[in-house]
């Protein structure tokens, strides 16, 4: 195990290898010719070493130690998702997701991508992402944690938080059916991440469908 270097002096952990065991299921039910509604219900448990060696803790007297978390961790998440068909050249995807966990955490998340399509060959989907979670039981800021504790971290990704994603998606479709080489579709996405513990972002990603057609005798 990495621990920071001034804490290298001492094992902090017997434990080295963590199991994770996880059930995901889909459920759909068509309820009309323009609704599609799905349900994800799922359950996931981790036993073994849960912590992050290499995450400090500072303590009120300035002393520090490796982050520890308990041993066992459940998590059962929900996820609901209605697909609507508005018209002819509409498309709105709803998600969303509840959370939970027995560290504490109970999170929320909600999902919107509206798709229109321009032409046969260009389509458009802005969309939005918000996530809100609670801290789990054993987060707290720098030099904030006591040394009776049993189980502490800093980690800010266990804290409470807020967070938005918005962003817009192009995809371009080929029409082209000559060519031996051709692309089905070339979509280009951006986002615009902001977190309520001061993180930003900004994202591109770029995605192309490439085919290649054997020459035909």
């Amino acid at each position: 195990l990495v621990y920071p270097g001034e804490l290298r002096g001492t094992k902090w952990f017997d434990e080295y290898k963590r199991q994770s065991y996880n059930l995901n299921l889909g459920l759909r039910q068509i309820i009309n010719k323009k609704m599609v509604l799905a349900v994800f219900p799922g359950v996931s448990y981790q036993h073994g070493l849960l912590a992050t060696p290499f995450h400090r803790v500072y303590f009120k007297d300035n002393s520090v130690r490796v982050e520890k978390l308990p041993g066992n961790r459940f998590k059962i998440p929900l996820g609901l998702q209605l697909n609507s068909f508005i018209g002819n050249k509409y498309v709105l995807n709803s998600y969303y997701r509840f959370y939970w966990d027995n560290f504490g955490i109970a999170a929320h998340t909600l999902e919107l991508e509206c798709n229109y399509k321009a032409t046969p060959v260009l389509a458009r989907a802005p969309f939005f992402r918000f996530y809100t979670q609670l801290a789990a039981d054993f987060f707290k800021p720098y030099a904030e944690h006591d040394l009776s504790e049993e189980f502490y971290t800093s980690d800010y990704d266990l804290s409470s938080f807020d967070s938005y994603e918005v962003g817009m998606e192009l995809r371009l479709k080929s029409l082209g059916k000559k060519s031996r080489l051709i692309f089905e579709e070339l979509a280009i996405r951006y986002s615009y991440y902001d977190r309520s513990d001061g993180l930003h972002a900004h994202t591109i990603t770029l995605l192309s469908q490439v085919q290649y057609r054997k020459k035909q005798r």
